[in-house]
């Protein structure tokens, strides 16, 4: 699935984005860990390849935006998890 996240990212590829990123949150469990774990491993492959010069600017954008789609799902569950603010209020006491 690690391998596949990445092909998909360095190709440009979406059309099995979806299920690769669930079966990743599956494995991972949290969100964070998907976009920290295969998809950045992915992008750093991105930018090496870039900076050897393999990848020009146009396909860097197309990778970028097929990373756009698993950041939208990851954050989308990201934000269903998240607690409410708690405030705490204290005043002061008397003396």
């Amino acid at each position: 699935m690690e391998e596949r996240l990445s092909h998909a990212l360095v190709k440009g590829i979406v059309e099995f984005i979806d299920q690769d990123i669930e079966e990743a949150r599956r494995k991972y469990g949290k969100p964070l860990l998907v976009i920290e774990g295969p998809l950045m491993a992915g992008m750093n492959v991105v930018g090496d390849l870039f900076g050897a010069g393999k990848m020009f600017l146009p396909q860097v954008v197309k990778s970028a935006r097929v990373m756009k789609r698993p950041w939208r799902i990851c954050s989308r569950s990201w934000r269903r998890r998240r607690r409410p603010p708690v405030a705490c209020i204290k005043t002061p006491e008397k003396f």
